[in-house]
């Protein structure tokens, strides 16, 4: 009887997803690429508005996979520009969070090379910024040997990455636009928070920048820094939020932490019925009440973990939390135990042809 369950629920679970993606990729993606066209080129520039639409494609993208959103706490049209600041669960974040404010979002560069994806994000006027990984490869942290002459180009070259990404957000902030950061760098279970990066926000404390023709650019209005703390709530109706770290992988469809493959990671949250998520939503911070920008950093982060981790006393940096991860699955892939391989059956040596003598 639990065996004819489980196949009943295997079969529903992948009608379920299979029902998405026809919707999601039959449907939703032609109007995404039709709508980001005329968005980019007719829209925007006619308007000036490059989020209404956006809005929609990760809303209905948002419902397509049956997340549903809520939000408490302090009001998020307030008026100001803001530099909104959540944690860094799953991919689908841009989808939470974007459906509900209008805002663009700084992510990795590279991101705005895929297929399909770049005209969206051009569309949205995503930002691409350099990876971390590439400045500090540039900056001789990879432990590559290097002669006195390249380190120093390289660090003027790095620099001068910086400065490009910080001239993109200050154009983006100076245009009258809002804008999203993933501070903490990285995806995580959602069981604790991460040290918040506080370099790009040097631009909201008389830092410059440089746009694309190497000219000075600096921030020309007030912005101020809105922390929001995502945590997922409950999934099928089962509370979830009590004690993330005792999760079991199938019960972590949001984050799909250890699923590397995108599409399986996609196929695999659809095949559950509702995933709710609760975010709570933080007063602005003005950046004129702190010294400097890690201070701010600071304050968001701690604000944040307040939500999702009350009991953390400590931030950890990002290469510490993925390099735990990486040992993690590592370990746990050495545990399984290896397939053995059935031992080869001998088959017995056919007779010769020559009959044995008859016994006298």
């Amino acid at each position: 009887m639990e065996k004819l369950k489980a196949i009943g629920h295997s079969i529903r679970a992948n009608t379920r997803a299979a029902v998405r993606f026809a919707l999601g990729f039959g449907i939703l993606l032609p109007i995404t690429l039709v709508g980001s066209l005329i968005q980019a080129y007719i829209v925007g520039p006619l308007t000036g508005n490059y989020t209404t639409f956006p809005r929609f494609v990760y809303n209905q993208a948002r419902r397509a996979f049956g997340v549903q959103v809520g939000f408490k706490g302090a009001a998020l049209d307030t008026g100001k520009r803001v530099w909104y600041a959540p944690n860094h669960l799953s991919t689908f974040d841009f989808l939470t969070v974007g459906h509900k404010m209008p805002t663009s979002f700084v992510m990795k560069g590279d991101i705005l090379t895929w297929p399909v994806i770049s005209t969206m994000a051009k569309a949205a006027r995503l930002i691409g910024v350099h990876r971390s990984q590439s400045i500090r490869k540039l900056l001789n942290e990879d432990g590559a040997e290097k002669t006195p002459e390249q380190m120093k180009a390289d660090r003027e070259l790095a620099k001068k990455k910086f400065a490009q990404d910080m001239g993109l957000i200050m154009e983006t902030f100076n245009r009258g636009e809002n804008l999203t950061t993933f501070f903490e760098g990285t995806t995580t279970r959602g069981e604790e928070v991460l040290r918040f990066s506080s370099g790009f926000l040097s631009a909201l404390f008389n830092a410059k920048g440089l746009d694309k023709k190497g000219n000075e650019v600096t921030l020309k209005e007030k912005v101020y820094v809105q922390p929001l703390a995502m945590r997922v709530k409950s999934v099928d109706g089962k509370n979830v939020s009590r004690d993330r770290s005792k999760l079991k992988k199938s019960w972590d469809p949001y984050t799909m932490y250890d699923e590397n493959n995108i599409l399986k990671r996609m196929w695999k949250r659809a095949k559950y019925g509702k995933i709710v998520l609760e975010v709570t939503v933080f007063d602005p911070l003005d950046p004129a009440d702190f010294n400097d920008h890690h201070e701010l950093a600071n304050k968001a982060q701690e604000l944040v973990t307040s939500v999702i981790a009350p009991k953390q006393q400590s931030a950890r940096k990002p290469a510490e939390y993925i390099a735990e991860q990486i040992a993690i699955q590592e370990a746990a892939a050495k545990k399984k135990p290896a397939v053995q391989k059935k031992p080869a059956v001998k088959k017995p040596a056919k007779a010769s042809g020559t009959k044995p003598a008859p016994a006298v």
